[in-house]
């Protein structure tokens, strides 16, 4: 089965919503879970772009990782938290 995001209340920054993946605060997970969350960000006719979130990760070090990227005008743009 694969993981499927969520939204939650837990830990949420600002308004009163947050996404999750698995089940929030869960004592354990799935091993070898791999999911995406994406949303098309149309910046045509925008003179530059800011993209900002916040995240709290609770990973098994050297394991787990949050990746994160962007394309435009043909380059892609990435980095990753673990």
């Amino acid at each position: 089965m694969e993981p499927k995001w969520g939204l939650s209340t837990a830990r949420a920054h600002s308004a009163s919503h947050s996404a999750y993946c698995a089940t929030p605060f869960a004592s354990s997970y799935v091993n070898n879970m791999d999911t995406i969350m994406y949303r098309d960000i149309n910046v045509s006719g925008c003179a530059a772009a800011t993209v900002d979130f916040y995240y709290w990760l609770q990973t098994e070090l050297g394991c787990d990782y949050l990746f994160y990227a962007g394309y435009y005008d043909g380059i892609w743009y990435w980095d990753y938290r673990n």
